[in-house]
């Protein structure tokens, strides 16, 4: 490696920056657990909502930037079908997904409080990829909703099967 040294003496070492390339994929399969018993129930550009009907599962795999009205219409999608169904586990898959504007983040954390409200218990596995701008978004939402709640219904996760487990622990 090479270096230099200073008028003092002291030795310096060159460090080659590097970039960190963000691979866009257009089409990509949802990062989801095969089986029988998964129903797809709601699909556009910005999110793949699955029900697993065996454990009572909702998954939604979100990606890329989601302007806010196609934000808000997959939301109330996701909180009709989980009244109809009676679901209170979702896993919430933003590895991939962009920034999620607080507006919009203020709208699911509304949502989720009057769910809890009038249905009792609500919880939320998000996967996420370390310091992953869905990831920071999510830790947001997740400090945001514990401060008016005292309590905790968010984790987070590595991959889709560690936050299956966590939920059938619900």
């Amino acid at each position: 490696m090479q270096s230099i040294f200073s008028f003092s003496g002291k030795r310096f070492f060159y460090k080659r920056k590097h970039k960190l390339i963000h691979d866009k994929t257009t089409v990509r399969q949802p990062d989801i657990i095969e089986g029988e018993d998964q129903e797809p129930v709601y699909r556009d550009e910005y999110v793949t909502i699955i029900f697993y009907r065996k454990s009572g599962i909702l998954c939604q795999e979100w990606r890329g930037f989601c302007p806010g009205t196609e934000f808000r219409a997959a939301i109330d999608f996701i909180f009709n079908f989980m009244t109809e169904k009676n679901i209170y586990k979702t896993i919430c898959d933003v590895r991939y997904q962009r920034v999620v504007p607080p507006s919009c983040q203020k709208y699911v954390e509304e949502k989720v409080l009057g769910y809890i409200k009038n249905y009792g218990s609500f919880f939320t596995a998000f996967v996420a990829l370390e310091k992953s701008v869905g990831g920071v978004c999510a830790g947001l939402y997740d400090m945001h909703l514990t401060q008016k709640l005292g309590y905790r219904i968010n984790g987070f996760f590595d991959n889709v099967q560690d936050a299956e487990t966590w939920l059938n622990e619900k």
